[in-house]
């Protein structure tokens, strides 16, 4: 690619987030998809998945997210999102095992902590995701205070639950 196609795109999306940002998601969604079908790629196709996931349509951001897979099998942030959606769908196992099957997931270790944690927590398995939370919480970086407290947070709902 070459650099101004760079530049487009770059431009294109940053204008596509600015929309999801400011909770425009119709005109995210109609933005990406006036693209030919044949120019998206990963990038484009997480965007999408993103904007649906924001406008409730599961359905169609497993399909954005799972075309994005496609493009680049290697991406460790499109399986997170996966995991993610799978979760917001109630499929707590499956995306356990998609998180337990990704190897080159280690950039993203406390958040992968925290979405198995939820996940164990909703499969009424609270002792492991007890443990999940805890190890989450050591692994964070100081500096990020709101994931901390969100992760804290699960945690005193947990105890009160047992």
């Amino acid at each position: 690619m070459s650099i101004i196609a760079c530049l487009r795109k770059r431009r294109f999306l940053k204008r596509v987030y600015s929309y999801i940002k400011s909770r425009d998601y119709d005109k995210a969604v109609s933005e990406l998809n006036s693209l030919d079908e044949e120019k998206l790629d990963e990038d484009y196709y997480y965007a999408l998945s993103l904007a649906y996931l924001a406008q409730g349509n599961t359905k169609e951001s497993m399909e954005a997210i799972d075309s994005a897979i496609e493009k680049d099998r290697g991406n460790p942030a499109l399986i997170v999102h996966k995991a993610k959606i799978l979760q917001r769908l109630k499929l707590y196992e499956e995306s356990s095992s998609l998180l337990e099957s990704s190897k080159q997931l280690t950039l993203f270790n406390e958040e992968i902590l925290y979405i198995q944690a939820i996940n164990y927590l909703a499969l009424n398995d609270p002792a492991h995701a007890n443990e999940l939370f805890y190890e989450a919480l050591k692994t964070i970086d100081k500096r990020f205070v709101e994931s901390r407290i969100a992760m804290a947070v699960e945690l005193f709902l947990l105890k009160n639950r047992q």
